[in-house]
């Protein structure tokens, strides 16, 4: 069949594209578009550049990212330039949120236990300066530990501090019904190995104060039969404005429009390199080649805060979209953490590839999963699946909970290396993926260069094959009035 004008221009355009990414470093070599047997030659440099910028204005704000600090805003004003500098319209996004800090977390047995380690719940109630003691009282385990008023008939839980099993409901859940039977604080503790990262569902929803400590340290607490501890938890909460960055490539389709986003923000304990600067940077990079591109489809490069607050920042910016708008965007790709020292090779399972039966992400996601996973492929390179359900939350969630088909990278942070994985991608089993995740270790020297350019070709040829290949998904609404053009380079995610 004779190809139409409309494929021709597309395929013109696809070629373009891939000569800009690959002559982004003088050792490319271009491949057929018809087998393309390798990745290419993209370089890591342009993201370390990025990432050295990226430090030193993070050094300069007071050595963190956190929403409303110099960091961020020296931070913002460095990606700013580089985006104008690119040719971009650059837009922000301004917005407010309950900002939470910790101010103390620690854990004791009583009487001459030394202070263990525990997380913060965020919006837990905090004790009091020096914290609360009271014995320890154990939820049995079930399928739902501490979920039902039922679990807690068979102790006295009055007066004590509850120590309670992860899953099965929420944390929120878990500390009603642990103060409605008498408990005055409540300690989670995680159901697998690793820390336990969490929130309450809102400032307002705390009873009693909550923590989490390892799997560990709670089946120890567990075994140790009647204790009494001593538990200190508090945190700030209050409100903060912030913004996030938004640039739109000049050509392409407005009507489809397929957003690259990465958190600007850490948390408030950590410089946040690898999280997520190296996601910044990697969207940077894309966003500097992609700017004098021929892209059919409309590129939205973006730049969220708050991220660690509950990916307050990007729903807040899809909350202000109408039908019309989000109809527009036709897919989301997430970066996150693209450099950890003990890495896996990540894509997000939005279209469940493993068969796990996990939790999936729109129809379309399976179009930039698969192409993303393709962008290992031409690498030669080993991946997984990462699970949605799991504790790898990102922006993504936003955007999935609007209906966006999702897809991402994800190199992994404090959970433990498995015995497979390290089979897989080499690296040390039983070892976090990234020993200093939310921690001040967090610098330019904590980053894997080698994974950190091997995503950055992943994403930049996953978006090429993207603009190549034809749809592979459901039908999303379309914008009233919107053009029916074939698909481009880029291709329709659905």
């Amino acid at each position: 069949m004779r190809p139409s004008r409309h494929r021709m221009v597309y395929a013109a355009g696809a070629l373009a594209l891939m000569s800009t990414l690959l002559t982004a470093s003088p050792a490319a070599a271009v491949p057929s578009l018809g087998s393309v047997p390798d990745a290419g030659h993209l370089s890591v440099d342009p993201l370390m550049r990025h990432l050295r910028a990226l430090q030193a204005a993070t050094d300069r704000g007071g050595g963190v990212r956190a929403p409303g600090t110099a960091g961020f805003t020296n931070s913002a004003g460095y990606v700013e330039s580089v985006l104008t500098a690119a040719g971009y319209q650059v837009r922000e996004h301004h917005f407010t949120f309950n900002y939470t800090q910790v101010l103390a977390a620690r854990v004791r047995v009583l009487p001459d236990g030394g202070d263990e380690q525990i997380q913060v719940i965020n919006y837990t109630p905090s004790t009091p300066v020096g914290g609360i003691q009271a014995p320890l009282a154990a939820v049995p385990v079930d399928a739902t530990t501490g979920c039902e008023a039922t679990d807690y008939a068979g102790s006295d839980y009055s007066g004590r501090i509850a120590l309670i099993r992860r899953g099965g409901c929420s944390f929120t859940v878990k500390q009603r019904a642990a103060a409605a039977a008498g408990a005055i604080a409540v300690i989670i503790y995680n159901n697998q190995p690793g820390k336990v990262y969490g929130s309450l569902l809102g400032p307002t929803d705390g009873v009693v104060p909550v923590g989490a400590v390892t799997q560990e340290l709670g089946e120890r607490l567990v075994a140790a039969g009647p204790v009494r501890l001593e538990l200190e938890v508090r945190q700030v909460i209050q409100t903060r404005e912030t913004f996030n960055i938004l640039a739109d490539t000049r050509r392409g389709d407005p009507n489809d429009v397929l957003v690259v986003g990465a958190h600007l923000d850490t948390i408030p304990e950590s410089p946040g390199i690898n999280d997520n600067a190296t996601g910044v940077a990697a969207v940077l990079t894309l966003a500097q080649l992609a700017s004098h591109a021929p892209v059919p489809r409309k590129l939205r490069f973006a730049f969220w805060s708050a991220e660690e607050w509950g990916q307050v920042g990007s729903g807040a910016y899809l909350s202000t979209l109408d039908a019309a708008g989000l109809a527009q965007i036709s897919g989301y790709v997430d970066l996150a953490k693209l450099g950890s020292p003990n890495y896996i090779r990540g894509v997000f399972d939005s279209a469940d590839v493993d068969g796990s039966g996990g939790v999936t992400g729109p129809a379309g996601s399976a179009t930039i999963e698969n192409a993303l996973i393709q962008g290992f492929a031409l690498q030669r390179l080993s991946w997984k699946p990462v699970d949605l359900g799991g504790l790898a939350n990102s922006d993504w969630l936003s955007f999935l909970s609007a209906g966006v088909p999702i897809s991402g990278l994800f190199s992994g942070t404090e959970d433990l290396k498995t015995a497979s994985e390290a089979a897989l991608f080499g690296g040390v089993a039983g070892v976090a993926y990234d020993t200093c995740h939310a921690l001040l270790c967090d610098r330019i020297d904590n980053v894997n260069r080698q994974v950190l350019e091997q995503n950055l070709r992943a994403v930049a040829f996953g978006l090429v094959v993207l603009e190549t290949a034809p749809c592979a998904g459901g039908q999303r609404a379309r914008a009233p009035g919107a053009s029916r053009t074939p698909a481009g380079p880029f291709g329709r995610l659905a």
